[in-house]
C-alpha cells in the first residue's frame, strides 16, 4: 500500500506537458523572437512570434518547422502528423493515433470524428484560416 501512495505521489507530481505546450504555444505566437522553454528546461522555440520558425514538444519532437505559416505540417508530440495544411479552412486533421479528426476542418457543416471513429458531429463548427495556423487546442 506504501508503494502504491508513493507510486500515485510521483504521478501527480509530474507536470501536465499537454496543457503547458497549449499554454506555451498561445504565449509563442505573439513573442518578440525570444526563446520560450517548458518546465523540463528543453526549448519549445527559438524564436517567439516569428512566421516560419520551428517549434518543438516537451519530449524534444517537432511541433512545426513552420509555425504560423500557411499549409505548414505540424505533429503531435509521438511524430504522428496533426495536419499537413495549417491554416487551410477544409483540409484533413489528425488525432495523435492517426485517426481522423476532419476532413473539412474549419469548413462549417464539417464532420468531425472522436478518436475512435465515431462520428462526432455531422456539421462541425466553421473556423477562420488564422484561427488554424497555430492548433493550439489540438495539444
Amino acid at each position: 500500500m506504501k508503494n502504491l501512495i508513493i507510486a500515485l505521489a510521483a504521478l501527480m507530481a509530474v507536470p501536465s506537458f499537454a496543457s503547458e505546450t497549449s499554454e506555451l504555444c498561445n504565449m509563442a505566437q505573439s513573442g518578440n523572437g525570444s526563446t520560450v522553454y517548458y518546465s523540463n528546461g528543453r526549448v519549445m522555440t527559438y524564436s517567439a512570434g516569428s512566421k516560419g520558425s520551428t517549434w518543438y514538444h516537451a519530449n524534444g519532437q517537432i511541433m512545426s518547422y513552420s509555425a504560423g505559416s500557411s499549409g505548414a505540417t505540424w505533429y503531435h508530440a509521438n511524430g504522428q502528423i496533426l495536419t499537413y495544411s495549417a491554416g487551410v479552412v477544409g483540409s484533413t486533421w489528425y488525432y495523435s493515433n492517426g485517426q481522423i479528426k476532419s476532413y473539412s476542418m474549419g469548413s462549417g457543416g464539417a464532420t468531425w470524428y472522436h478518436a475512435n471513429g465515431q462520428v462526432m458531429t455531422y456539421s462541425g463548427p466553421a473556423r477562420s484560416a488564422d484561427d488554424l495556423l497555430y492548433p493550439c487546442e489540438m495539444f
